[in-house]
């Protein structure tokens, strides 16, 4: 056996000295001042703070029941205070570039969309959507993307108590499906029990650039010569019908009509919730969602085409607004009326079926009427490819069967526009609302690759 020698000693640690302790504890006299250490307390950084400061944040705030009356300001100013006093009662020494983050940070989390604020701030993110605790997507150029993010039940509550205090109307505890306009965004809130996967949030940005007549070419929404047909047909006083799927941007265009081609025109807007952005000295838009009575309801649009406007837009899908406003609508003036339908079908089992509700006549006069009181239908539908687009414009006419009179004077067919427009009538040009480096191409009847 290896005997252990100097070499090998050098090598072995070393043992540790024995602390003795005293049997006795020390006794300290209390008058005695004992000075304290200067240590220097080590940095830390905002990130390490930040969660644990979040969740007792979330708890100030619920003890605090005038929370939501404070403005934004006050709100940030108290956050403020909040932050400086647990750094000085957590002894923390932190920057003051660091401080200023985190109060930053704390302050987006518990205002506005708290947690989905950066999301939202994203320039191409077009849509939030919340289901619940399960998931958060976000909808990028017409495509639904997965954040993987997961929110808590504090986090969801404090999104929904901010969504709520940005409204200028209070709501009844029965009411389960919320619309609310704040800033540029439409906020649709759908609570339980009608929503079995919890609290369904959808964020929408209203972009005044997606007005741009570029913006809805370059999309490949609609062709230059469509667009300018279109114009043609409002500025003639026609009736038009723009229907198509939900979220398919049919009143993202009846909003860029209005702007681009009726801007100089007294007008009407009728919306059952607020969302057009197109505003001039002749526009006059109402809300009539806060309407209970059908009394009340016809009085407002009798009223209102006693004022003679130019045109007159109806953006509801409540059958409440939406019949008696068909059975209204006449020849005296342009309508654009916007339909939730996914094809051209729909549409008229939808504006038979209001007739046949408000005037009590069969079905077979009811198709008439729509006949004679409307000419065009404009179908906007998301394709296959995922691009939202007008896919068809037919053109009505009163005849002895519905097959004559219909007649498509465009359609989107094999990935290319089959266009059979008739001589445009007096217009507004649209490649006047182009910018120059626009291309402007001029036919009647072409196929047009997207």
């Amino acid at each position: 056996m290896l005997q252990s020698s100097r070499l090998s000693n050098r090598f072995k640690k070393k043992q540790e000295q024995k602390v003795i302790v005293p049997e006795t504890p020390v006794q300290i006299n209390e008058n005695i001042q004992v000075p304290k250490e200067n240590v220097e307390l080590a940095l830390v950084s905002a990130s390490d703070l930040e969660e644990t400061y979040k969740n007792q944040l979330i708890k100030k705030i619920e003890s605090i029941p005038v929370w939501n009356d404070y403005s934004l300001e006050k709100q940030k100013e108290l956050i403020a205070t909040f932050v400086t006093s647990k750094l000085n009662s957590d002894e923390h020494n932190i920057s003051e570039q660091e401080k200023s983050i985190l109060i930053d940070k704390l302050c987006n989390f518990v205002t506005g969309f708290g947690p989905l604020n950066y999301l939202i701030k994203q320039d191409n993110v077009d849509v939030v959507y919340v289901n619940g605790l399960n998931a958060v997507h976000i909808e990028i150029s017409s495509k639904i993307l997965n954040t993987e993010i997961k929110l808590t039940q504090n986090q969801l509550d404090l999104i929904l108590k901010n969504i709520f205090s940005f409204s200028d109307k209070s709501f009844e505890s029965n009411e389960y499906v919320r619309n609310i306009k704040y800033e540029n965004f439409i906020i649709s809130v759908i609570l339980p029990p009608i929503s079995q996967s919890g609290v369904n949030i959808v964020i929408r940005k209203l972009r005044p650039e997606l007005l741009e007549l570029s913006t809805f070419i370059n999309s490949g929404f609609v062709t230059e010569d469509l667009f300018e047909f279109l114009v043609s047909v409002v500025n003639s006083g026609k009736n038009v019908i723009v229907s198509g799927d939900s979220g398919s941007g049919k009143t993202l265009f009846i909003d860029a009509l209005a702007k681009l081609a009726l801007s100089n025109k007294r007008g009407v807007i009728l919306e059952e919730f607020p969302q057009i952005q197109a505003d001039s000295d002749t526009l006059m838009k109402f809300d009539f969602s806060s309407i209970k009575s059908d009394y009340e309801f016809r009085q407002l649009f009798s009223n209102l085409t006693k004022i003679s406007p130019d045109f007159m837009v109806v953006d509801s899908n409540n059958p409440f607004y939406f019949n008696p406003s068909v059975a209204a609508i006449e020849h005296n003036f342009c309508n654009i009326l916007s339909l939730r339908a996914g094809n051209v079908e729909n549409v008229i089992s939808k504006i038979a079926g209001a007739y046949m509700a408000e005037e009590k006549c069969t079905e077979k006069y009811a198709k008439f009427k729509f006949l004679s009181t409307f000419d065009y239908i404009v179908q906007i539908n998301k394709c296959s490819d995922g691009i939202r687009r007008i896919t068809s414009i037919t053109e009505l006419s009163p005849a002895r069967t519905m097959a004559l009179s219909m007649k498509n004077i465009a359609k989107w067919e094999n990935n290319s526009y089959i266009i059979d427009i008739p001589q445009p009538y007096t217009s507004i040009k649209a490649h006047s609302l182009l910018p120059e480096n626009v291309a402007v191409k001029k036919s009647r009847f072409y196929r047009e690759s997207n």
